[in-house]
């Protein structure tokens, strides 16, 4: 997000934007990057929690996670390391919009508020984008076959 950086790649790339248009540009492709983050860890913390606890549970055996077969990889410790990977990715995001904020003078956060008043209808567009993506996170956790590792390994 720097001057510099941005001098360099209308210079050797040939961007055509200006800087204050690269700085949103950045900003933008950052909160994005964030809503799909947070989109992807809700989805896996429910749909592996659904698989687990719900009353398909008998149609996926894999999802039961339990200790008594010696797999150190239950289903407590599944959801812990993934609140630990979110957690850290929270502290990221923080972070870097505190930077973006202090450094270089730019709000990621008023910057899509405006957008949103602007383009209301980003809204509707991210819903269905957010629920395309938890679909496609329940389709590959159930499509998933661990038996047939398990057959080489025997």
């Amino acid at each position: 997000m720097t001057r510099q950086v941005h001098k360099g790649l209308v210079r050797y790339i040939g961007i055509t934007l200006t800087y204050d248009e690269y700085k949103e540009k950045l900003g933008r492709s950052f909160y994005l990057r964030n809503l799909a983050e947070n989109t992807t860890m809700i989805g896996f913390l429910c749909w592996v929690n659904i698989l687990h606890y719900g009353p398909n549970r008998a149609a996926y055996p894999y999802f039961h996670m339990d200790d008594k077969d010696g797999n150190p990889y239950n289903h407590q410790l599944t959801v812990i390391a993934a609140i630990i990977i979110w957690t850290s990715e929270l502290t990221s995001a923080f972070i870097t919009r505190h930077t973006f904020k202090k450094a270089f003078n730019h709000s990621i956060t008023q910057q899509a508020v405006r957008e949103f008043e602007r383009y209301p209808e980003m809204i509707i567009g991210f819903i269905l984008v957010m629920i395309h993506v938890l679909q496609n996170i329940l389709m590959a956790l159930v499509k998933l076959d661990f038996t047939a590792g398990l057959e080489k390994a025997h």
